[in-house]
């Protein structure tokens, strides 16, 4: 039996516990996954509640920061056009535009908090990292077979997108497997799955009958939801609701390696968006969290997919780096107050070792540093990658101070897997001086011990020495 999109299953709305997923992204993310799933409390006119919940750490999750995508690439030897606002080759706002905000007016939905956009129900774009990887091969025979859907791999991604309304399904005779959600068939004359897209974003823009006629723009839009999953464990959900988000995590969790609901010292990352599409805009964009986009190109979903998943990624580690401070943090006080440490070398030698691990996952294992192999075949993605996941960089074209900050650098994942490795060597450091500090305590510990057995031999010689004399004093 199959339901229409939107109507949850048992488990899901309430009326049964949540599932093993569900409730660790309740406690990842407890506000507002609880507001989708158990009806959590309201605030003023009806808009939920958020609280603090496991989100990246990064500024512009509170600094309202506007980036434009670059829609193509232009010979940089052109010089700076900046008719609309932007430097051609990159396009990065001008200076005039960054002082006009007028320049670039803000939609409705960028005026929302996320809450808000939650509350009127604006399409999501979510990363969830719940896992070390994921079985690709096993998973693409899984969805073509179970979904009903047509996926494709892009390199470390698997790619299928699905048609609403969404079929959620019961478990039965008929369902052994226990599927949760299926697509449902594509409507006669759409395009099919398996026909392929151009990605330039700005393509339409030369055909001035389609920039003329809205409708016809709109009429190309793909309404249904699209998946990424990336086999380092992250997958992201474009035009999803979060509970079909959970549904699908339980369908995928039998091909995920090492997942964290089996973990209890790791907990689910989620990289939280919304984004809308908007024709009428000048450039496509991202200004405070909420993605614009002037086409529903899947290829642009997964450039920008990628840095999502970094960004989850790169959260992982940065709460295992919190946890480690958490626990390291009360040490140095301790040698200062009482001059003894409570930890032995062996624990502080299993800390030390854990951060080592973490160091190598994120300069050398993942791919949170490096370029997505996909961007060597398609380099024109290129420019909207570096501008979502950002780069530490200077602009050829500007000098060095012509702005504070760098305007291609939205999730700011150099920036923030800087900030780790720093943390990383501060607290190796520290730990590294305990090491030594024990180690020293130890020798000083053995030395002690020779020193008293020197003493007790010096005192027994003595002994034997006087028990020598008398015996000798006595014979006389």
């Amino acid at each position: 039996m199959s339901r229409p999109k939107g109507e949850l299953r048992p488990g899901i709305d309430g009326s049964q516990p949540p599932s093993a997923i569900a409730k660790q992204v309740l406690t990842s993310n407890a506000s507002s996954a609880e507001n989708s799933l158990v009806g959590a409390r309201s605030g003023p006119a009806g808009t939920p509640v958020r609280g603090k919940g496991s989100q990246p750490v990064r500024s512009t999750k509170v600094s309202q920061k506007l980036v434009l995508f670059p829609p193509r690439s232009i010979d940089p030897s052109m010089g700076m056009d900046t008719e609309d606002g932007l430097i051609a080759d990159q396009g990065m706002p001008s200076p005039s535009a960054i002082e006009q905000p007028s320049a670039w007016p803000r939609t409705a939905a960028e005026h929302m908090t996320q809450d808000e956009r939650d509350f009127h129900k604006l399409p999501r774009a979510t990363a969830y990292c719940s896992g070390e990887g994921y079985d690709l091969t096993g998973l693409r025979s899984f969805l073509r077979e179970q979904h009903h859907v047509s996926p494709r791999l892009y390199d470390e991604c698997l790619y299928a997108a699905y048609h609403f309304p969404l079929l959620t399904l019961r478990p039965g005779k008929d369902n052994l497997l226990n599927v949760r959600v299926r697509s449902a068939s594509p409507l006669p004359g759409s395009e099919s799955d398996e026909d392929e897209m151009d990605y330039e974003e700005d393509d339409y823009e030369q055909e001035d009958s389609k920039r003329a006629n809205k409708r016809d723009l709109n009429s190309d839009l793909f309404l249904g939801g699209e998946l990424f999953v990336f086999d380092y464990g992250v997958v992201v959900y474009w035009n999803f609701d979060r509970a079909q988000e959970l549904l699908m995590l339980e369908d995928l969790a039998q091909f995920s390696v090492r997942p964290f609901r089996d973990n209890p010292s790791e907990e689910m990352q989620i990289e939280e968006m919304h984004f809308q599409y908007d024709t009428d805009q000048v450039k496509p964009r991202i200004y405070n969290d909420m993605i614009t986009l002037k086409s529903s190109n899947h290829m642009i979903k997964l450039t920008l997919s990628h840095g999502l998943s970094q960004s989850a990624v790169l959260a992982r580690y940065e709460d295992i780096m919190d946890k480690t401070i958490e626990d390291t943090k009360h040490l140095p006080k301790e040698l200062a107050q009482t001059g003894r440490l409570v930890k032995n070398r062996t624990e502080i030698t299993k800390i030390n070792g854990q951060l080592f691990n973490l160091r190598m996952n994120v300069n050398l294992v993942s791919n949170v540093l490096d370029t997505p192999e996909i961007f060597w075949s398609e380099p024109a993605l290129q420019p909207m990658y570096v501008a979502i996941r950002g780069k530490l960089h200077a602009h050829p074209l500007l000098p060095a101070d012509a702005f504070p900050y760098s305007l291609l650098d939205y999730l700011e994942i150099p920036q923030r897997a800087k900030i780790l490795n720093d943390r990383l060597k501060v607290i190796s450091d520290l730990l590294s001086m305990l090491r030594d500090h024990l180690t020293n305590f130890g020798v000083e510990y053995q030395t002690l011990i020779i020193i008293y057995l020197i003493i007790v031999a010096v005192i027994v010689a003595f002994f034997e020495i006087g028990v020598k004399v008398l015996q000798s004093i006595r014979a006389l």
